[in-house]
């Protein structure tokens, strides 16, 4: 068995890596000369001349300890703060987001064949809705386009858009052909999601139009309950 270790005249390194070396030194029975006098620390330079024994222990518990509560109030935050702000301002952030990556990407309106608009409004609705599709058909559009005073000639989804084009097209050309947009949107509703795709993308066009057309950001959004449903004008 080893009975002699000589370990002197040797660059010691002495940081909380090597902290279980001087740990070792202390308990094991194997004779080491000189361990008092000429074993040096020459890494790094604060530590530069020193015993080896005379490294503190406790002073890298002290900064594992520190660093590991660090570490851990960190994500405790992380994990708390980000489920709540994506839950209070998630649509928000993910709406504005979009705005700043459209004009970086230099996106603008898109060209149409005919700027005259065709329509007084273009209605924006859940056609998956079977409560939301009757009240538009039947009362909506009855009052508004078959009305003695004056019609409306309004732009439905279902009905209005052209066969073969794809869903952005069609969605395009009803807003820019239409002179105002109408959002009915269901509230309490139990069949879902309350605003789908559509109604989304139908947004971010309004919106698009409204910067495209330089209206003031400041505009009036006519709301009223009827009929169970959110009758919307922008």
């Amino acid at each position: 068995a080893l009975q002699l270790l000589t370990l002197h005249a040797n660059p010691f390194k002495c940081d909380c890596d090597t902290s279980w070396f001087a740990d070792f030194l202390l308990s094991t029975p194997v004779q080491i000369p000189y361990l008092s006098t000429h074993l040096h620390c020459e890494y790094p330079e604060s530590q530069q001349g020193h015993n080896i024994l005379s490294m503190d222990q406790r002073s890298c518990q002290d900064i594992y300890g520190s660093l590991a509560f660090l570490v851990c109030s960190i994500l405790a935050v992380t994990f708390t703060v980000l489920p709540l702000l994506k839950h209070l301002y998630g649509w928000d952030m993910w709406y504005c987001l979009q705005v700043l990556w459209a004009g970086h990407k230099g996106y603008s309106q898109l060209a149409g064949t005919d700027s005259q608009h065709h329509y007084d409004a273009f209605v924006v609705f859940d056609t998956r809705n079977q409560a939301v599709r009757d009240w538009v058909y039947n009362e909506l559009t009855v009052n508004l386009e078959n009305s003695n005073h004056r019609r409306f000639y309004l732009c439905l989804e279902e009905r209005d858009w052209i066969p073969g084009l794809s869903c952005i097209e069609n969605l395009h050309n009803a807003v820019y052909n239409s002179v105002k947009t109408v959002f009915v949107l269901s509230s309490g509703s139990d069949s879902g999601e309350t605003v789908n795709g559509v109604i989304r993308q139908a947004f971010f066009m309004v919106q698009q139009r409204l910067l495209d057309e330089k209206v003031s950001k400041i505009y009036t959004s006519l709301s009223c309950a009827f009929s169970g449903y959110t009758f919307s004008l922008l």
